[in-house]
């Protein structure tokens, strides 16, 4: 459950980021200001990654030893 919120935490995050790209790109920042945050945007997508391939693992695993003990 707290991997979950966590997850939703960054998507607000990214969501958040990915409006002030399009914002900066408006107000004619510099490329590389624009580059730093989509580096940052990166980073948050691959800790969702990992965060999503970990819960699922965990998930399979409980799955798997509820349908064991059912049998």
């Amino acid at each position: 459950m707290y991997i979950y919120l966590k997850m939703n935490e960054q998507l607000v995050i990214r969501t958040a980021l990915l409006t002030n790209i399009e914002a900066l790109q408006e107000l004619g920042a510099e490329p590389d200001v624009i580059e730093d945050v989509r580096v940052v945007l990166d980073a948050i997508d691959n800790k969702i990654i990992k965060a999503r391939s970990a819960q699922q693992k965990k998930d399979k695993e409980k799955y798997k030893r509820i349908k064991d003990a059912r049998h």
